[in-house]
């Protein structure tokens, strides 16, 4: 399970940066948000990727968690509203306006909510003695 729990991570890695971007002024604005700006986000707009980013950081800690490679991070149970946040999230790509950010982000998504389901369905690791 940690190899599960490590890809997850791999790939949340990724968003995670691609939120900093956003935040520094990364000209991928179509990619986000419904793709409703092109190019850079306004500063104002800028903030959701600050909070996305504190989302992110804190559902990869409870997937590292759950999943047995760092010691867990609150209850076990967690693990249920990250596989529901990435449901939201496949369910609001599916119908996003922005054709890019639907081919981007629906099949991440998908892989992310595979990942934690697996994490969350499976028996919890065994603790070191």
């Amino acid at each position: 399970m940690k190899t599960t729990g490590l890809a997850f991570a791999g790939i949340m890695g990724i968003i995670v940066l691609f939120q900093v971007a956003l935040i520094l002024g990364a000209p991928w604005g179509h990619l986000t948000l419904g793709g409703q700006w092109q190019g850079a986000l306004p500063l104002k707009i800028r903030l959701i990727p600050v909070v996305s980013v504190t989302l992110l950081l804190a559902m990869n800690r409870i997937v590292l968690g759950a999943s047995g490679v760092r010691p867990r991070w609150g209850p076990r149970w967690l693990i249920w509203p990250v596989c529901a946040y990435l449901a939201v999230g496949i369910a609001v790509h599916i119908v996003t306006p922005s054709a890019a950010e639907r081919m981007l982000w629906l099949p991440v998504l998908t892989i992310l909510f595979g990942l934690s389901l697996w994490i969350g369905i499976r028996p919890p690791p065994l603790r070191a003695p």
